[in-house]
């Protein structure tokens, strides 16, 4: 008889690491954490957008389909958040620019996604939700 962790046991016959596409900038590991503030910076805040309520099993190609028209978005410009390996709601994006992003935020805010048909919004650089969750300084 062996003695494992709490955390161990929690994982222990949990759902396979495997699949999940995308990109790449999520997780989908237990216990992963996927924080957005790390992803969005000085650098590139005026081009990024927050998405705020996506369904849980949401993957970059729907968050590309969602914004089709506004620019060329790839897996790579779609960071989904998670906490322990769960998904938060929240999925950074990134446009080719500022005029973008703006567009897409005018024209999408409150639409649904998804088959789930959730309602999401869209918060930009000027937001305090998005520069708390991006940890953002004021100005």
């Amino acid at each position: 008889m062996s003695i494992i962790t709490y955390g161990d046991y929690s994982k222990f016959n949990g759902p396979s690491n495997g699949g999940g596409g995308g990109g790449g900038n999520y997780g989908g590991q237990p216990g992963s954490n996927v924080k957005l503030s790390k992803y969005c910076g000085q650098d590139n805040q005026e081009r990024a957008i927050l998405m705020r309520g996506c369904p849980w099993k949401i993957v970059p190609e729907q968050v590309i389909e969602f914004f089709n028209g506004f620019g060329a978005l790839t897996a790579e410009d779609i960071f989904i958040e998670e906490y322990n390996g769960k998904r938060t709601g929240s999925v950074l994006v990134l446009f080719e620019n500022q005029d973008v992003a703006q567009n897409a935020k005018a024209s999408k805010n409150k639409e649904t996604i998804g088959a789930e048909t959730r309602y999401v919004e869209l918060y930009d650089q000027n937001d305090e939700f998005m520069m708390k969750v991006c940890d953002l300084a004021y100005e």
